[in-house]
């Protein structure tokens, strides 16, 4: 394995990791079943001003197609966001689950599910929108 490499024959910034880190990465080289999971916003996609073009960098996006496609790897987007919003933004492939609302509604791969206690958060009273009074 690369990462239990000699620093002589490891590739180029391997053998720069630091003992420790290099350890935990073979443990978990060697987990049986792996889950990944991250946050949408700040994680993937940087903070922007207009959380309308937060899109996910690339790099992210590469990283977590890679990873989907390993096996006995599973691969989460965590988001407060709504699915719907979240699937639209990060335009991740099916392979990648996709948890939104904060865990009320999850795509995993040929399923949507919603928690039956989940509302849009238009229904919320903090966050109706207000009506000018007369």
């Amino acid at each position: 394995m690369v990462l239990a490499a000699t620093p002589a024959s490891a590739p180029s910034g391997v053998a720069a990791l630091p003992a420790e880190l290099r350890r935990a990465l073979v443990q978990l080289a060697r987990t049986p079943r792996l889950l990944v999971a991250c946050d949408y916003d700040g994680t993937l996609s940087p903070i922007v001003a207009d959380p309308e073009q937060a899109r996910p960098l690339p790099e992210s996006v590469n990283a977590l197609r890679s990873l989907a496609s390993l096996s006995s790897t599973t691969v989460a987007v965590i988001s407060g966001r709504a699915l719907r919003d979240l699937a639209t933004l990060s335009r991740l492939p099916s392979e990648v689950h996709l948890v939104g609302s904060h865990g009320s509604e999850v795509r995993a791969p040929g399923t949507v599910s919603r928690s039956p206690r989940a509302r849009p958060w238009s229904s919320w009273p903090l966050c109706a929108p207000t009506r000018a009074r007369p």
